[in-house]
């Protein structure tokens, strides 16, 4: 089971969020493990300026092991700042550790009912199950969602894989894994080419799971 450091946003993760996020067309953009913003505003450029945005993290100046150093954290003001830049009007940056929250917290997201959510935060096993938990349980039920949680070969996020697999296909979603993240969702949802890539229950939980090739007409 691989304990390495978590897998840096590389251009196969950029197209598959990208190809997901205009297929979807979300109207609740969530991340948990925003960083520096760089994927909420990615995306954001790609959905509807009615949606709406929330960017968590812990918006702590302290230097983290798993960041490059060259990427350092920033704080709660230069995320606001950054967050302005995107087009969308309903749009906030939380400070917070995801596993403080409840689902009281996330509103835009219960209100939503085609949100997208991208869970990046800890990677520890109670941290990956506690965000899982979070978010399925601010879905609202009649919601079509898509979830995705990267880092899928990480030892806390495969600790989370079994009943993340389980909630998809109870809400009669389907589940795959592309470039190391897990895709998800309640209710059938179009996916770009999801035959490429393997069955998450048919991957060994010990070994990375090879990344799919997607097309995309982006340049």
């Amino acid at each position: 089971m691989s304990n390495a450091q978590p897998h840096m946003m590389g251009k196969d993760k950029k197209v598959i969020l990208r190809e997901l996020v205009k297929l979807h067309q979300p109207d609740c953009y969530i991340e948990i493990g925003a960083h520096r913003l760089k994927t909420t505003l990615m995306l954001a450029a790609l959905m509807p300026v009615e949606a709406s945005l929330l960017a968590i993290d812990l918006y702590e100046l302290a230097p983290r092991e798993e960041l490059p150093p060259e990427e350092p954290p920033i704080g709660l003001a230069e995320a606001e700042a950054i967050m302005a830049g995107a087009g969308q009007a309903r749009k906030r940056v939380l400070k917070a550790n995801s596993r403080d929250l409840t689902p009281s917290d996330l509103p835009e997201l219960h209100a939503a009912r085609r949100p997208f959510v991208f869970i990046d935060g800890g990677h520890s096993a109670e941290t990956s199950i506690a965000d899982f938990r979070l978010i399925t349980g601010s879905i609202h039920p009649e919601a079509t969602a898509i979830v995705v949680v990267d880092d899928a070969d990480m030892e806390g996020t495969v600790a989370a894989r079994g009943e993340a697999l389980a909630w998809a296909k109870g809400k009669g979603g389907v589940s795959f894994i592309a470039a190391y993240m897990l895709v998800l969702s309640q209710n059938p949802v179009q996916v770009s080419d999801p035959t490429q890539v393997p069955d998450p229950a048919e991957v060994p939980a010990e070994s990375p799971v090879p990344s799919p090739s997607v097309s995309s007409s982006d340049p």
